[in-house]
């Protein structure tokens, strides 16, 4: 499931009849007053601002109105606010962050058209309803390109999907200060027990909302940006299942899916790549265990790795030069499933034959290399965390007897390199200096 979820602008208000400069006016607790007199303004306030004027109302000290105008006296963004706040019209707001978004807004939630650019660069583009992307949809990816969607109420088309989050969206909006709750936790609107989403906006956009039905919490949202970051759907009092948002440039698209139980990921869990791969796991007391799998975008096993206890076994199943190869690593791993240590790696050629090994032991590292009938072919050590070749090697004949010997620093041939026959007997001496033959 893929979604993008848009911010619910929430701004402050806005109208009068007196004409007045923004320098005669000073704000306190949300209200306007005049400098001269520190009486309540009621009027249209002008203030320019980087060639644009805009004409701000206040009625009793609070803004019921904006309207803005460019230098060719175009407008460029038109909006009421009603009593509870909630705004009305075409919005074009700058956060802090220099994210500019343009945007049709009713009753405080986006429907119609709405575009976003970060530092004037495009962002994304598209239509909207209630709040999520609902028609056709342009978006800058990963990759700096823009890619056109197509969505219906915020889930891409033939996407599939387990959970719709649109039926928390189409519902009654309500600022969360206006929220009680009663003796048994219930939420509540004038003593009445609550259903719909309660929301917290900061700086223009919601930061957090939570949806209620007959009082119970049912679901708690993340936002960043305007983009949803993350979802908890309740199971019950101490379990939930979570989405995860990529927060980036591709926001609003989901990276993960696990399942909570008081706080600790317990049961499955899902990862999800851009590329089109994705991982499918579990979880045990916040440990992964047990077989964790990845795919590709066609669905085909990647890799596998396997959790028992504190050990863990990963095979990769990967490309080289178009043939099948895999790998096969042992380690330890944390109390979270992190990696701490491997024990051994193994490298298989296309017909499933062990190639080489590298076994670990504290700091080091000692690599073998064998034929295809499992004779050693070489050995030596190598660096621990590079695994380029240090120290002593050496190599064999496919009878398993030594045909040359030789010494690397960091990775480089240096001293003297011996060769045999295969009776044993020395042949020929090379002289190397730091990989320089002498």
């Amino acid at each position: 499931m893929k979604k993008i979820l848009m911010s619910i602008l929430i701004i402050n208000s806005l109208f009068a009849n007196e004409v007045i400069n923004n320098k005669e006016i000073y704000t306190e607790n949300g209200k306007a007053y005049y400098v001269r007199d520190e009486k309540i303004v009621s009027g249209v306030v002008v203030t320019e601002l980087e060639g644009n004027s805009i004409y701000t109302t206040y009625e009793n000290g609070n803004k019921i109105k904006e309207r803005v105008l460019n230098n060719k006296r175009e407008v460029v963004s038109e909006f009421s606010i009603g009593a509870d706040n909630l705004i009305n019209g075409k919005v074009n707001f700058t956060n802090e962050y220099e994210e500019t978004i343009i945007a049709d807004v009713k009753n405080g939630i986006i429907n119609g058209k709405a575009n976003q650019t970060y530092y004037g660069e495009f962002d994304f583009e598209g239509e909207f309803l209630n709040g999520v992307a609902n028609g056709k949809l342009k978006i800058l990816n990963e990759q700096y390109i823009t890619e056109d969607k197509i969505f219906n109420n915020g889930l891409e088309s033939n996407k599939n999907s387990s959970f719709i989050f649109k039926d928390y969206f189409s519902t009654k909006f309500i600022n969360q200060n206006k929220i009680t709750f009663n003796n048994n936790g219930k939420a509540q609107e004038n003593s009445k027990p609550f259903t719909g989403l309660s929301v917290k906006e900061v700086n223009g956009y919601v930061s957090e909302a939570s949806y209620y039905k007959l009082g119970d919490k049912v679901a708690d949202f993340s936002f960043q940006d305007g983009f949803m970051g993350s979802a908890k759907i309740y199971k019950g009092i101490d379990s939930y299942i979570k989405y995860d948002f990529m927060k980036e440039i591709n926001k609003g698209i989901l990276s993960g899916v696990t399942n909570y139980s008081k706080e600790i990921p317990e049961g499955d869990t899902s990862v999800y790549f851009l590329n089109g791969q994705r991982m499918e796991g579990k979880y045990l007391k916040g440990r992964l265990m047990g077989k964790v799998i990845y795919y590709d975008k066609n669905n085909k096993t990647i890799k596998v790795e396997e959790f028992k206890d504190t050990t863990f076994t990963e095979i990769t199943y990967y490309d080289y030069n178009k043939n099948l190869k895999k790998s096969e690593a042992q380690g330890k791993y944390s109390l979270y499933g992190e990696k701490e240590k491997t024990d051994k790696e193994i490298f298989y050629d296309i017909n499933q034959k062990i190639e080489s090994e590298i076994s670990y032991n504290e700091q080091t590292a000692y690599k073998k290399n064998f034929f295809s009938n499992g004779v050693v072919k070489s050995e030596g050590q190598v660096d621990y965390y590079e695994q380029y070749p240090i120290g002593e090697w050496k190599e064999y004949f496919e009878s398993g007897k030594i045909k040359s010997k030789y010494s690397y620093v960091d990775g480089v041939l240096d001293g003297k390199k011996y060769y045999y026959n295969e009776a044993g007997i020395e042949i020929k001496v090379e002289n190397y200096n730091y990989g320089e033959q002498e």
